[in-house]
């Protein structure tokens, strides 16, 4: 569970069956502030971890394997989840990519996307699409930072 709107899992927590009348009312609460997103629990991000792989415009240019800390699921630095720049497999590039240009968007208006997820039974399961994120892991990656500065640039210049 979580808001819809929301950063570094903010408010994000799970629930399960024997737990109702206690997630009932955080649930309540959550809902009366604003929409709430109910995402499946996915053990293979405690395994394997979830990737945020970047594109700038369509163009992948760099990703980080992020992984909960253990006991937790939650993949956040603030939540003890630690990340590390590394390159996915290409299928899982591609997959990432066939994701984002499903997405309903404009191609032109579009500068960059991060597509999070994790790999299951050898397919990227997509949990986020972020088009407005300001995450991008730019430091970890050579070069990342002068290639958004070029795409920024040629889209005003």
């Amino acid at each position: 569970m979580k808001p819809a709107i929301s950063g570094s899992a903010h408010e994000t927590w799970r629930t399960s069956p024997g737990t109702e009348q206690v997630d009932d009312a955080r649930l309540g609460a959550m809902t009366a502030s604003g929409c709430v997103l109910v995402q499946p629990l996915v053990d293979a991000i405690a395994s394997h971890g979830e990737w945020s792989i970047v594109f700038i415009g369509e163009v992948y240019s760099h990703a980080v394997l992020k992984r909960p800390r253990s006991g937790d699921f939650r993949v956040q630095i603030e939540h003890g989840g630690t990340f590390e720049p590394m390159r996915p497999p290409d299928a899982v590039i591609v997959q990432a990519l066939e994701m984002l240009r499903a997405a309903p968007a404009e191609r032109d208006a579009m500068l960059y996307a991060r597509v999070d997820g994790c790999v299951v039974d050898e397919r990227l399961l997509l949990m986020e699409l972020e088009l407005i994120e300001p995450v991008l892991f730019l430091g970890t990656s050579p070069g990342a930072a002068d290639r958004m500065a070029d795409a920024l640039l040629a889209r005003v210049g």
